[in-house]
């Protein structure tokens, strides 16, 4: 059997999850709006201005929709309690800018989480999944979506052993990529 050397992977990380909106946003009104409602806490000026405008999702999903008609999984997707959005607006080329205080609401977070965990489903998907802070939380948004039996990964999985116990008795399949400190 030959195994592929690169297997694509489509999702929204948890620190992206701030650029996108479930409704279109053409106005620098709504935009306002979009940051405002899922930031805490309110975004500067500053951020404001370097934050782009949102990604319609709805748009976004239908993309990835078609990507996967190709193969691949879903992932890296998942919930970060920690992450803080940049100063620059985004990971990228003006990273170096440091880190706001604004973090991106829970709900916002969980709601794209379980997005992609329903296309997962639905398209019997594998998903690799981040999670920082939140174990909980998303042991509960997966068991409620997730129903068979499939390939979970947790990327970086920093939650406890207890909590790892629930995730084999739920998905005896599941793959642990833990976070490694050496």
């Amino acid at each position: 059997m030959q195994v592929p050397a690169v297997i694509p992977s489509y999702g929204i990380h948890p620190w992206y999850s701030h650029l996108f909106s479930f409704v279109p946003v053409n106005t620098e009104e709504e935009k306002r709006k979009h940051y405002h409602e899922i930031l805490n806490p309110l975004p500067t000026e500053e951020l404001l201005t370097n934050l782009p405008m949102p990604i319609y999702l709805g748009d976004h999903i239908r993309t990835i929709e078609r990507y996967l008609e190709a193969g691949g999984t879903i992932g890296e997707i998942g919930l970060d309690k920690v992450f803080r959005v940049p100063n620059a607006g985004f990971m990228g080329p003006l990273e170096g800018s440091g880190l706001s205080s604004c973090r991106v609401s829970m709900d916002h977070q969980v709601s794209i989480f379980e997005t992609f965990l329903r296309m997962a489903q639905a398209k019997n998907k594998p998903v690799s999944i981040h999670c920082v802070g939140c174990h909980g939380k998303l042991f509960d948004s997966v068991q409620k979506i997730v129903k068979s039996p499939g390939l979970v990964t947790l990327h970086s999985y920093s939650g406890s052993y207890d909590q790892f116990k629930l995730w084999m008795k739920q998905y005896p399949d599941i793959r642990l990529i833990a976070k490694n400190d050496i």
